[in-house]
């Protein structure tokens, strides 16, 4: 009979990554995140390679350079200080997963320095291994993630096409750019502009610049304050008349997280029953502003 052994870090890392890491998206979703985290006003993503390689730059506060070592170790975070934290999330990440478990499945490179040190660091990081350098680089981080699954040969060959792949990148970007329209956010795909915001801190302006001029005045604004249930609801939704051929353009937010939230689904579509066909969908994006300590963002292995 076989006897019970500790797995290695870098296998543990890759089976914790089959639950972070689905598909280029989560990567891209996992380091804009982490960007907006830093405080970045401004975020740049580069896609290349049938989607599977990705960078992110931005502008944010970046990483010290004691610890840089630390963010790519698995449950290392600057989020959580200690366990009653995880009751007042207001952060979109927290776990300290995410770095440990892309470089276990990726080439990864991250340029990065802090205001108050004079020079960068450059990080390389293959098959879990971590070199660092001193470097001159710009105030914030970036990201460099390549060859994504070069080493997880059955992942790799899960992978979707290039432009199903692309257009989920897409969507996971959309979402972040409407929840988060103080932040400046731009898609590139092949040297081509897939996406691009202004950073305008206008959600109203951030659904014209990501669709159209048009389709904003087909919206209507709507905003709820409830002080009994301490619970802000705003967002817009589509006049009855406009109507969508699926459900990808409606958009939940909880305290500017995307989520998937069935009831809230079901509510959206109680509410237009009779109003559009059966067959269509609105356009709607409900963002609900919630105390950090009514919501349990760690119920969902992605967070969602």
């Amino acid at each position: 009979m076989k006897r019970i052994k500790l797995l290695p870090e870098n296998l543990i890392n890759q089976i914790a990554a089959g639950e972070v890491i689905e598909r280029p998206a989560s990567i891209v979703k996992e380091l804009v995140e982490n960007s907006i985290d830093a405080g970045a006003t401004r975020v740049e993503i580069e896609i290349s390679n049938e989607c599977r390689n990705i960078r992110v730059a931005d502008n944010g506060s970046g990483i010290h350079k004691d610890d840089v070592a630390l963010a790519f170790s698995r449950h290392a975070t600057s989020k959580l200080q200690q366990e009653n934290d995880l009751w007042t999330i207001s952060t979109l990440g927290f776990r300290g997963e995410a770095l440990a478990s892309i470089i276990s499945i990726a080439k990864v490179s991250c340029l990065t320095r802090t205001a108050d040190s004079p020079v960068g660091v450059k990080v390389d990081c293959e098959n879990s291994e971590i070199t660092i350098t001193e470097t001159g680089c710009a105030i914030g981080t970036t990201m460099e993630v390549k060859e994504l699954f070069y080493n997880v040969p059955a992942r790799r060959k899960f992978l979707k096409k290039a432009q199903t792949e692309l257009a989920s990148i897409i969507e996971v970007v959309q979402s972040i750019a409407i929840s988060y329209p103080e932040v400046s956010i731009h898609l590139i795909h092949k040297g081509r502009t897939s996406l691009k915001t202004t950073g305008s801190k206008d959600m109203a302006t951030v659904i014209s610049e990501i669709y159209s001029k048009e389709l904003l005045d087909e919206l209507v604004e709507v905003y709820k304050d409830d002080t009994e249930y301490k619970l802000e609801v705003k967002g817009f939704t589509s006049n009855p008349n406009f109507t969508r051929s699926n459900k990808k353009a409606i958009y939940v937010f909880v305290n500017g997280r995307t989520v998937k939230c069935p009831i809230l689904s079901k509510a959206i579509d109680t509410a237009y029953k009779g109003l559009i066909p059966s067959d269509k969908y609105p356009f709607a994006i409900l963002d609900l502003i919630i105390p950090a300590g009514e919501v349990d963002v760690n119920v969902h292995p992605a967070k969602r």
